[in-house]
């Protein structure tokens, strides 16, 4: 060390006469006394506890704003009815998944289930009665759904599915067992619902609005045949 070296800033836990401990900060100098004989060790004390409570203070806001900004995330790609994903959470990840399709990477299938004359029983039991089946309905497809399956609710009782993995056959025997299943529900008040679904698979020749159009095309003629029933094109 030589006189007028620094020595840095450094910082400490200190110890008030009543037994309290606080954040201090010490600034130190070496100085050459007017003799030049002696070096003389110069240091500053500061107390920063204000400064690191406001500091910690700052960090805790930030991290509560980023919390609340991933609730407020998932709030929106979240149905508020049946918890599931909602329609805008879906295109994202439709899209996503239609370009691994089209890159070949995992084939691809669409289902769109819909519940069979459901204005009937909004009409005749309520809205209430409604939404407890459209909840357990959700729940109940959600049970059925694979580890490479994504659902989500697309708009009042509509749900859409996406399926990876699986051939046109092994999808369409799915559905099928989705429909019974769904079928065999017996909701209070209000008895037994149907569905509908329309089936379609990526053949890699289509955009992802194309492959949509088909599945909502076969829901169509499903509901067209009597509904409770699945079509694929």
């Amino acid at each position: 060390m030589y006189a007028g070296e620094k020595l840095g800033v450094n910082e400490y836990l200190g110890l008030r006469p009543d037994g309290s401990t606080f954040a201090m900060e010490t600034s130190s100098e070496l100085l050459m006394s007017p003799d030049k004989r002696t070096i003389q060790l110069i240091s500053v004390v500061r107390d920063v506890s204000e400064r690191r409570q406001l500091e910690q203070e700052l960090v805790q806001k930030g991290q509560d704003l980023q919390h609340l900004n991933e609730v407020l995330r998932s709030s929106s790609l979240t149905d508020s009815l049946t918890g599931l994903h909602n329609r805008r959470y879906f295109d994202e990840a439709f899209a996503k998944a239609y370009e691994e399709a089209r890159h070949g990477e995992t084939s691809l299938a669409l289902l769109i289930i819909d519940l069979d004359r459901f204005k009937l029983v909004n009409d005749t039991f309520g809205h209430a009665a409604g939404d407890s089946v459209l909840v357990r309905i959700a729940r109940a497809i959600q049970e059925k759904a694979g580890p490479e399956t994504l659902l989500a609710r697309w708009g009042g009782e509509e749900f859409v599915l996406l399926s990876k993995g699986m051939s046109r056959e092994q999808v369409v025997q799915y559905a099928q067992q989705l429909r019974v299943h769904l079928a065999d529900l017996a909701h209070e008040q209000v008895g037994q619902i149907t569905v509908s679904i329309g089936v379609a698979t990526y053949q890699g020749s289509e955009n992802v609005h194309e492959l949509f159009k088909r599945a909502d095309d076969a829901l169509y003629q499903a509901k067209q045949a009597g509904r409770n029933c699945v079509f694929s094109v």
